[in-house]
């Protein structure tokens, strides 16, 4: 990696849609407190009940949530309970995905860099479980300077970026902020990963700063799963560990089994993951049905062009879904 991170500045202008717009702010003071800075996908610019407890779990262990919803509507409305659990909000177009997001977000709030330490997290995980409260007091007893649940082995060895956390001297590093600070709305997914996910250890590294995988995974899964996540390969391995969360994809997008989740979250828990299940399938994956066809018009958040699915293939589905959702 070269000294400084390649970008390109992103122009002040207020038509751009790298620009985040506050929408709320209680007038806190972000000065020597722990932030989380979480990016929702809310394309109706509301965010429901099992988002809700995802991002009130934070705010119980008095980290101030900063939200960031990507939504389309301009200017919606924030619900009180949202107010109550956030500290601020902000809006922005779906554009950059969550490095997009979090760097708009560093760039409209720029005293959130005077935090103590900041959380990076996005709504691609399910729960938590009551291990979360351990899991942050074990991220506040840690030293290094940037930390992330999990690893990947995808390319090549890398830091996964749902959630990872930078402390104060990551945060006051010239060569971090200028990392941020010079983040371009990269348009396409695997450039994302490639130009900021898969970066950051080396960014840290390059920077002088140590880095620590909160839950590392044992190797051999490597052999065993060919192109290795632990998030999808070893999720069961991973809550026996004490990992709070699921990940939501595990239950629309990926052929691996969870048979037994709901055995890692007995009840409330259980409800609250339901819940959020149900919330991503009717944000990420509208389904409209066209009068006098068999068909279903299914419009995703990863695709540009709307997926025609039949009927028949959709209600397997559907009940495979339904008979793993109570593990």
């Amino acid at each position: 990696m070269q000294n400084e991170p390649a970008g390109y500045p992103v122009p002040e202008n207020s038509d751009d849609p790298a620009v985040a717009t506050i929408l709320y702010d209680d007038g806190f003071d972000p000065s020597q407190k722990e932030v989380c800075l979480f990016v929702a996908y809310a394309p109706d610019g509301t965010i429901g009940q099992g988002l809700s407890y995802l991002i009130g779990s934070f705010d119980k262990m008095n980290i101030a949530v900063v939200l960031c919803l990507i939504t389309e509507k301009p200017a919606p409305e924030i619900s009180n309970e949202t107010r109550s659990i956030c500290r601020m909000v902000l809006a922005r177009r779906n554009t950059g995905y969550d490095f997009g997001a979090w760097a708009g977000m560093l760039r409209a709030v720029p005293a959130l860099w005077n935090a103590s330490r900041l959380y990076f997290v996005n709504d691609s995980i399910l729960g938590p479980n009551e291990n979360f409260e351990s899991m942050i007091q074990h991220i506040r007893s840690q030293s290094e300077s940037f930390i992330a649940l999990t690893a990947n082995w995808i390319d090549f060895y890398h830091a996964q970026s749902y959630f990872f956390v930078l402390n104060r001297d990551a945060l006051i590093n010239q060569l971090v902020k200028s990392f941020w600070n010079n983040l371009p709305d990269y348009k396409d997914k695997v450039t994302v990963i490639r130009q900021c996910e898969q970066r950051q250890l080396g960014l840290i590294a390059d920077a002088g700063l140590s880095s620590h995988i909160l839950f590392p995974v044992d190797l051999r899964h490597m052999a065993k799963a060919g192109r290795f996540n632990p998030t999808h390969h070893a999720w069961k391995e991973l809550l026996e560990s004490g990992f709070p969360f699921l990940k939501a994809d595990l239950f629309y997008r990926r052929k691996i089994s969870i048979r037994g989740w709901s055995n890692f979250f007995p009840e409330p828990y259980r409800q609250m993951v339901n819940q959020q299940v149900k919330e991503i399938m009717s944000t990420r994956f509208p389904l409209t049905i066209h009068p006098g066809s068999k068909r279903l018009t299914h419009k995703s958040r990863y695709k540009s062009n709307p997926v025609y699915i039949n009927l028949r293939i959709m209600s397997k589905r559907l009940i495979a879904h339904l008979a793993t959702r109570n593990g």
